[in-house]
């Protein structure tokens, strides 16, 4: 039935259904590839009638909001909590920067930095936080990456009492996330792993609620309790732990390539 209402259609408008047909073969190809959504007169996330209501692009005021690319770094950003000095070093394979820390070959020694700005976890406020490093030893260092406050220059971020931080302990490659407030903590363990000399990242959501989603490369793994959700102000920080003894100029190198921390005002 439908074959020959075609027909029939062709038979009465033979023009139209050819030009149809030239069209269809020569857009087809073009829908068929991926493209582009272009709004040339803007995108905003606001009512027409707000303050930024004809601003033809997202309103930045509506969250607070922290990143770094490490493109042009600068240490009045970041507070280095070791004698040992961070260095900057272009990412080869990335063609970007990144924010390079090691520790020393000794046992136990630790290279720590965090970020002179802060920011808060609030109730009713959503937050999210990525970063993506490596590190060029996994099973023989500690690794930690997030959100912490009171970080002292003579401890590493497990001993600071609050903050949502991520951790790959000395021993094995498994990643965890730690929520403490007050020196009280809930830890997820073991929500995915991590190899050496490759970038991972790391990220977690914060719904406001009651819960906070963690993700490793982008990937839904897990999620915790807020049970400790902090409430004091944290830092962005980052810290790699030599877990053995190694050669000099051998110790863990940790590589920070991007930091991103963001929550609703």
């Amino acid at each position: 039935m439908l074959s020959k209402r075609i027909l029939d259609l062709f038979k009465t408008f033979p023009s139209l259904v050819f030009l149809l047909l030239v069209l269809a073969v020569f857009t087809l190809p073009v829908i068929s590839e991926a493209q582009t959504t272009n709004f040339p007169n803007g995108v905003t996330n606001v009512t027409r009638i707000d303050l930024f209501g004809n601003l033809p692009q997202p309103d930045r005021t509506i969250t607070v909001d922290f990143f770094d690319d490490f493109l042009h770094p600068s240490t009045g950003d970041y507070i280095n909590m070791r004698a040992w000095t961070g260095i900057v070093t272009p990412t080869a394979a990335l063609s970007l920067g990144a924010l390079e820390i090691e520790a020393d070959q000794t046992e136990n020694d630790f290279e720590q930095w965090r970020s002179i700005s802060t920011i808060m976890l609030e109730t009713g406020k959503k937050a999210w936080f990525a970063c993506r490093l490596k590190s060029s030893i996994v099973t023989q260092a500690d690794l930690y990456a997030g959100l912490s406050s009171n970080v002292a220059s003579a401890s590493t971020f497990e001993n600071s009492t609050d903050g949502v931080w991520f951790r790959v302990d000395d021993g094995d490659a498994n990643v965890d996330l730690v929520v403490s407030s007050g020196g009280t903590a809930t830890t997820t363990t073991a929500v995915g792993t991590v190899t050496a000399d490759t970038y991972s990242e790391f990220g977690f959501y914060y719904d406001g609620v009651d819960k906070i989603k963690i993700y490793l490369d982008g990937v839904l793994v897990g999620s915790s309790v807020t049970t400790n959700l902090p409430s004091v102000a944290l830092n962005v920080g980052f810290s790699v732990y030599n877990g053995a003894a190694t050669s000099p100029d051998a110790g863990p190198m940790l590589d920070i390539d991007y930091v991103y921390a963001v929550k609703e005002r």
